[in-house]
């Protein structure tokens, strides 16, 4: 295994290093594109976004690198695609799969497009426009970049949740599923027809939210009450964190 580089820049070209660093010394206050040593293409908003996060996480930090080997990843559902750098990742990851990804920001659903484009990825992933959730329903979205949350309160977008258990079908089998919703995960968890869902491997990011304050021990406790094989994966105490699951 190669040794991880020491910054985010070593994930880059060098061409591609040279102007990262250079943005970074001027303050990073307009976009830039960058080409990362894989062979991925990114568009960076400005530093007062959070994309620079969300790549730090996926391609410096291995966010998604599995514990456990995978093999023939032909079908990924990825809830909670945001500006589709995870989206990137997969298809770059697993040549032969294609993507279901869920976003509903519509701000993030553009820039993922552009980034899908520029990769050309458009054709291996399937976008749909809305928040994954148990029931199909009209509902808003605040703004706030990463941490955008779905919301019955009237905020700054609103927008579509369908019912990824009834009309946009699950069924068959799912080689990963992805679930970053930021508290939605809840919704999807405590539903009985998430345990007949046939995922062979579920990466999920649990977050603390008023209902549930230690996030991370409800969501091992449900998963492994489905017979999953859990594992502790990156983590942003208190708040967040990644739990692999495997059956």
């Amino acid at each position: 295994m190669s040794k991880k580089p020491a910054h985010f820049s070593g994930v880059l070209k060098p061409a591609s290093r040279a102007r990262y660093m250079i943005w970074r010394l001027m303050g990073g206050k307009r976009p830039i594109d960058l080409n990362l040593s894989i062979g991925t293409r990114l568009r960076l908003r400005p530093l007062a976004t959070t994309d620079y996060d969300v790549a730090w996480q996926i391609y410096w930090r291995g966010d998604y690198e599995s514990p456990r080997p995978l093999k023939d990843v032909r079908r990924v559902v990825d809830l909670g695609a945001n500006v589709g750098y995870s989206c990137l990742y997969w298809c770059q990851r697993f040549p032969e799969c294609r993507v279901t990804a869920f976003e509903p920001h519509p701000v993030h659903v553009n820039i993922m497009k552009g980034n899908l484009a520029q990769n050309a990825f458009l054709d291996r992933v399937d976008l749909v426009t809305a928040a994954a959730g148990s029931s199909q329903r009209h509902s808003y979205l605040t703004d706030a970049r990463t941490s955008s949350t779905v919301t019955d309160q009237v905020a700054d977008f609103e927008i579509r949740v369908v019912d990824i258990f009834g009309e946009q079908d699950l069924a068959g089998p799912i080689d990963i599923l992805k679930i970053d919703i930021e508290g939605g995960e809840y919704e999807l968890l405590s539903d009985p027809r998430f345990e007949i869902l046939n995922v062979r491997t579920l990466v999920l990011e649990w977050h603390s939210t008023a209902e549930h304050s230690n996030g991370k021990a409800w969501c091992l406790q449900r998963l492994q009450a489905l017979g999953y094989q859990t594992h502790i994966g990156n983590e942003d105490p208190p708040l967040a964190g990644l739990i692999w699951a495997f059956r």
